[in-house]
């Protein structure tokens, strides 16, 4: 178990320094222009803050990777009055800012504690319950706080996406463009990069070993369910998985729009034409990576030798 939970560590921090929680809680303020990227819609906003007088009675962890449909999966949560779930624990953006915003800062350290318990504060719905939105490379700073939260009741929830290829096309795209949802404005007008794409799918990949290399440490049991399902059937999804209904609240929510379209349909056919059909796809055939050992073990030592991630 030693080796397993300083392994997830290590692939946590994208980097092996001596210590394990080295710059974990160093946050830098976000510039005027960085924080401009951010539309005012988004789960961030002020606007979303409640006042809490109690704190949460359960609180619902929702695993997740870059372009898997889960702002769409926080959106309807909120929309249902459930929680206000977001990646509270996203270190480029959203951490940094809420972090300043509710002065958990101190001479550029941020404090867990504190900023545990203003999660709790401004984030507790009316119905007790905290949501978080965690990715993979999210984890490190979450499992600093997850002490410090007062939720007896936690849950966790893992949202996966079975489409991996179009995943990966829409998190090239992201990555051109800024879009990260529909709120974004587009920065850049996307190209097709089979790299990029093959880049984005080493990425989600890599995530999901981290996510199930945290569970395996941790010892922690979550419900799998997937974007596809919940597109499709949201309602009969959420109340199997959280025993929720929703479409019975007028509460507004951030108002996205689905992103895909036939774009990234052709692009993830060119991809596959290009994959297996091109002039150079015998040799990359050979080149190709091994599968994934099962045992837990090997497989931490397997993703342990890959390139270090990026959240994005």
């Amino acid at each position: 178990m030693k080796l397993v939970t300083s392994t997830v560590r290590r692939l946590c921090r994208g980097a092996d320094t001596e210590d394990p929680r080295a710059g974990l809680s160093r946050v830098e303020l976000l510039s005027e222009r960085e924080a401009g990227y951010i539309p005012d819609g988004d789960f961030v906003s002020a606007s979303f803050d409640v006042d809490s007088k109690q704190n949460p009675s359960r609180m619902v962890v929702l695993l997740s990777t870059p372009r898997s449909g889960s702002t769409y999966l926080c959106d309807l949560l909120h929309r249902a009055d459930f929680c206000t779930a977001h990646e509270y624990f996203q270190p480029e953006q959203y951490l940094p800012l809420l972090a300043y915003r509710w002065g958990c800062v101190d001479r550029g350290r941020l404090s867990w504690p504190r900023y545990a318990r203003a999660l709790e504060s401004h984030r507790t719905s009316q119905t007790g319950v905290l949501g978080i939105n965690v990715h993979g490379t999210h984890l490190h700073r979450f499992d600093e706080a997850l002490p410090e939260f007062s939720a007896s009741e936690v849950d966790y929830l893992w949202l996966q996406r079975c489409d991996k290829l179009r995943q990966a096309v829409s998190l090239s795209i992201a990555r051109q463009t800024g879009q990260w949802s529909s709120l974004f404005k587009a920065r850049a007008v996307p190209r097709y990069d089979r790299s990029l794409i093959l880049k984005s799918l080493r990425t989600i990949h890599a995530e999901e070993d981290l996510i199930a290399a945290y569970l395996h440490a941790r010892g922690i049991s979550c419900t799998t369910i997937y974007y596809e399902d919940v597109a499709r059937a949201p309602g009969a999804v959420l109340r199997s998985a959280l025993g929720i209904e929703i479409g019975k609240s007028a509460r507004n929510g951030i108002a996205l729009r689905p992103q895909g379209g036939p774009r990234n349909d052709a692009w993830a056919s060119m991809l596959g034409s290009d994959m297996f059909f091109g002039p150079d796809a015998e040799e990359r055939s050979a080149r190709a990576q091994p599968a994934v050992p099962c045992a837990p073990e090997q497989r931490l030592i397997h993703v342990a030798r890959r390139t270090n991630v990026g959240s994005r």
